[in-house]
């Protein structure tokens, strides 16, 4: 019973057209989305300077020695901030 129902309400539905320029601004969100995507060229330079930054950076703050902890120290003097890894004082 409640199938027979489901079939005349689907029965009596009927075709809808589609508002006139629909598929052409469809399109043109499509294609301004491929537009906003960096090309892969860019996507890979960029990924390079930021590990040669990482690289640089990791080199002067670790002086390139086996001295690290002077290094971090030197750094930590610079910017006023203490160079213990303790949080608490006990």
């Amino acid at each position: 019973m409640e199938e027979e129902r489901i079939n005349e309400l689907l029965g009596s539905v009927e075709r809808v057209d589609a508002p006139p320029f629909l598929f052409t601004r469809i399109e043109a969100r499509i294609a301004a989305r491929q537009e906003s995507r960096p090309s892969r060229s860019w996507v890979l330079a960029t990924s390079m300077v930021m590990v040669m930054l990482l690289a640089v950076n990791s080199y002067v703050l670790f002086g390139g020695s086996g001295n690290s902890k002077a290094g971090v120290k030197q750094l930590a003097d610079g910017m006023n901030m203490g160079a213990s890894n303790q949080l608490y004082h006990d």
